[in-house]
């Protein structure tokens, strides 16, 4: 995956066109390394929200879809992950299936 200095990717933040796409399976990497990123500098904070278990390639492919995974990207460099699902029964267990997607 070809990934630029944080730094860089901010200054061009404003000139830069996001483009959000569903992953393939050859993706899966990219979308876990965004998510381990992500985890190590909560970690590092003190606000510990992932594992490194649980944001593997092998843990989310147990968990979701390739379909539910989305890759955020700035001129073709992935910078987000996001996981789009149709309900989530941890967090709202009675929300009605149709109604609402959760991010």
């Amino acid at each position: 995956m070809q990934r630029t200095a944080k730094l860089d990717v901010w200054q061009r933040v404003e000139t830069a066109k996001m483009e959000v796409s569903s992953i393939s399976f050859d993706q899966v990497d990219d979308f876990s390394s965004i998510l381990t990123e992500a985890a190590d500098w909560l970690y590092g904070i003190g606000k510990e929200m992932w594992t490194a278990q649980q944001v593997s390639a092998r843990s989310l492919l147990s968990e979701y879809t390739t379909d539910e995974m989305f890759l955020g990207s700035l001129d073709g460099i992935p910078v987000s992950s996001m996981i789009l699902q149709e309900e989530d029964a941890l967090f709202w267990p009675s929300a009605p299936k149709g109604e609402s997607l959760f991010l």
